[in-house]
């Protein structure tokens, strides 16, 4: 049996788009300022915050997001992870030229 193309749906990514923004991103900026600690320094965060998404907000419930919650939790990850990346590229195209500000 071919494996399900699975995806969030628009409701489920402006919320994830909306917590990256409006939760991620400061806490990112609180504990990895200039990102040289890595986005493991934030994993622990993103898990906790996706057990609470699935566990309370409305566009995570029913029978399809329980069926397809491993999936649906990799997509969240990656939106995370790629959210992170875009911001240590941005901090490090900011510094100084001749100036790292954060080890490669």
């Amino acid at each position: 049996m071919a494996s399900q193309d699975v995806h969030l749906n628009h409701q489920q990514s402006n919320a994830i788009t909306n917590i990256i923004h409006h939760e991620f991103a400061p806490w990112v900026r609180n504990v990895d300022s200039d990102f040289t600690l890595g986005y493991s320094s934030v994993e622990e965060w993103v898990f906790e915050r996706q057990q609470i998404i699935f566990a309370t907000h409305p566009y995570f419930q029913g029978d399809a997001v329980v069926q397809n919650r491993q999936r649906l939790r990799r997509l969240i990850e990656r939106k995370f992870r790629q959210y992170y990346n875009t911001m240590r590229r941005a901090y490090l195209a900011s510094a100084p030229e001749g100036q790292d500000a954060a080890p490669q």
